[in-house]
């Protein structure tokens, strides 16, 4: 007869990530690229009407200067204000992150999972495997963090 116990200590089951969507990483990506760009194209306008200031140029030339380094940053601006925005969501979403996060090495200690006395290993084996998983599965659903497993659990017969 097997019984067998899914003991952690240092190592626990499963390492927690957070779990940002794609998607919202894509945009993030865009906006901050967007805001670079518009960004360095503003002062590099900037830099050249203080040049020709500096040069001694009477009236800065072409005269829609001004107007071009003012749009380049608004636009910044506004890629700017999306870029914190989609910063707010993350936070948002990890907030269940960092509060499970704090709390998994003292679970981890008290995480063995007993399994039913059975005739071979083998069996044993399977449900600590489907009890962990389900394990991840409602940490993943609840807590919006994903889980991935470690090296070397230890199990025990």
């Amino acid at each position: 007869m097997f019984k067998a116990v899914l003991i952690t200590t240092s190592n626990i089951p499963f390492k927690l990530e957070p779990d940002i969507p794609e998607e919202v990483k894509g945009k993030l990506r865009w906006a901050e690229r967007n805001y670079q760009f518009h960004k360095e194209k503003a002062d590099s306008l900037k830099a050249q009407m203080k040049q020709q200031e500096s040069a001694g140029i009477f009236g800065i030339y072409p005269k829609y200067l001004p107007k071009q380094m003012k749009e380049e940053q608004d636009h910044a601006r506004y890629f700017l204000e999306a870029k914190k925005s989609l910063m707010r969501q993350i936070e948002e979403r990890m907030k269940n992150y960092f509060l499970i996060k704090e709390n998994l090495f003292a679970a981890a200690l008290l995480f063995y999972i007993y399994t039913n006395p059975y005739d071979d290993a083998h069996t044993a084996i399977k449900e600590i495997e489907a009890r962990r998983y389900s394990a991840k599965m409602e940490i993943t659903k609840t807590y919006f963090v994903r889980c991935s497993d470690v090296k070397d659990p230890m199990i025990v017969f």
